[in-house]
């Protein structure tokens, strides 16, 4: 059952058309005119939680782009449209007999768009999970496959980068590929090191080696200088390694995404198969096209059962991307039956119109804030995190959000009294955008929803700096209200 109610926006409205202005705006106005902020589009928007009184509202009904306060959408779409005992679930199948201790057949890897299988707010990678899979099958005397090693990803569409990140690199794991099968973040693991002497060609190398990709590696060892990096354009399986690494050093590793998701999910549990001991005859390769009639015959063998409040927990207190979009596209997969953007964002738009709030009012491109196309206004987001206080879901909400000088991305940031552990927020940023929304209690002793969006592309602080705006415009609510 839905959870959502309008009489807080009716309350919100109300109160916004008065245009009476109220002490906190007035408070508000010393930090807002000075520097940067001056000439930036600022929005504020504060509501007490308890009667929906709005005590603040600057441009509060005028859309911004929002960075990461997009994942409150998500997070609250999420929970009403999959539910909070909503479980991801990747299964491995293996179709034809087994006779002789031998699968005489293909094993199936079907993906339900879980993000945790590795990664690195994971406790183990993806080789891991698989060879704990082969052990198993081992000890039931399971000793080879004659077939391939099939990746069913048909759960989502194949589109695994948003096309709205172009601004972005490819091969950074900030803005990662998403598949219905993902492993490992979608990302591997590079490490470059220093040759024997300066001049002489560094080595470079990615885990798993087993990954659908190739190396390029143009970088050096050199005396004294260490400055190292990657590269590799959409679409394209190189990896490219340049710079310089400094000999003696212990060189560098980092992530690189991968092109193609379930080809890559499915060669890294081929390989972890075999280094279990388990024969695999034929290829990793991946289904042409969602055939259903695979599983009328086939038995499962394996099963991984993901929680969503653990996936949501990641998303939001750690502003991960990756799985924000996988969310995205489980909403579309559940409640439109597409695992698309755009299908996962006419799911969450409609539980926004459920909650009373019009067209005119958001645009919802993807699941992470990543896409410049996301709006949002800040009414519609205090009216939001209001709501979500009032339903069954309303403690287990709040503890995604970020807690200031706790965790999450807020945990070096409002460190000091009466802020530290009283503001639980979610963070946003990209270049020119800056976002904080969430709840606090005020130094009057008001439970407030809050939300702050600024949008600054006139001269685009860098993050530092966004990051001070913002909670300078925190500490005055809280100080003011």
């Amino acid at each position: 059952m839905p959870w959502v109610a309008c009489g807080l926006l009716l309350t919100v409205a109300a109160c916004m058309a008065s245009g009476n202005e109220t002490p906190l705006n007035e408070a508000l106005e010393p930090v807002l005119s000075g520097g940067h902020l001056s000439r930036a589009e600022v929005g504020v928007h504060v509501v007490a939680v308890a009667s929906g009184r709005v005590i603040c509202s600057r441009d509060a009904m005028r859309r911004f782009i929002v960075a990461s306060n997009e994942k409150l959408v998500t997070a609250a779409a999420a929970l009403e449209i999959l539910g909070a005992d909503y479980r991801f679930e990747t299964a491995l199948y293996g179709c034809g007999p087994v006779r002789g201790g031998v699968l005489r057949g293909d094993l199936i890897l079907r993906g339900g768009g879980d993000p945790t299988i590795g990664g690195r707010y994971d406790d183990e990678n993806a080789i891991d999970v698989f060879r704990r899979w082969a052990r198993n099958l081992r000890s039931k005397e399971l000793r080879g496959v004659t077939g391939d090693v099939v990746a069913d990803d048909t759960f989502f569409d194949r589109r695994y980068r948003h096309p709205n990140w172009t601004r972005y690199p490819a091969w950074n794991w900030y803005y990662t590929t998403t598949s219905a099968l993902s492993v490992n973040d979608n990302c591997v693991v590079v490490t470059v090191e220093p040759g024997l002497e300066a001049g002489a060609p560094a080595s470079a190398a990615f885990a798993p080696a087993s990954a659908p990709l190739k190396l390029l590696n143009l970088c050096e060892t050199a005396t004294k200088r260490h400055a190292i990096w990657f590269d590799r354009s959409a679409g394209e399986d190189t990896i490219k390694v340049g710079g310089h690494v400094r000999l003696g050093s212990a060189g560098y590793s980092g992530e690189v995404t991968v092109p193609d998701p379930p080809l890559y999910a499915a060669t890294t549990l081929k390989q972890a198969f075999e280094e279990e001991g388990l024969r695999i005859g034929g290829r990793a390769r991946v289904l042409p096209a969602a055939d259903p009639a695979l599983y009328e015959e086939a038995d499962r063998l394996c099963l991984r059962s993901t929680a969503l409040p653990p996936v949501l927990h990641t998303m939001v207190k750690r502003s991960h991307n990756h799985y924000a979009e996988q969310v995205m596209k489980t909403i579309g997969a559940e409640a439109q039956g597409v695992g698309s953007w755009e299908a996962g964002a006419a799911g969450a738009g409609g539980m926004l119109r459920r909650i009373d709030f019009s067209d005119d009012e958001f645009c919802l491109d993807d699941g992470s804030g990543l896409s410049r196309e996301n709006e949002l206004t800040p009414a519609l987001l205090t009216s939001l995190l209001v709501e979500m206080a009032r339903s069954p879901y309303g403690p287990a909400f709040a503890q995604l959000l970020p807690v200031a000088g706790v965790d999450g991305t807020l945990g070096r940031r409002l460190t000091e009294a009466p802020y530290h552990g009283n503001v639980r927020a979610k963070t946003g940023y990209l270049s020119g955008v800056g976002a904080l929304s969430g709840y606090a209690t005020t130094r009057s002793g008001v439970a407030v929803a809050f939300s702050i969006l600024i949008n600054d592309s006139h001269n685009p602080p860098g993050t530092y700096s966004m990051r001070q705006k913002l909670d300078a415009i925190c500490r005055a609510i809280i100080d003011g209200a």
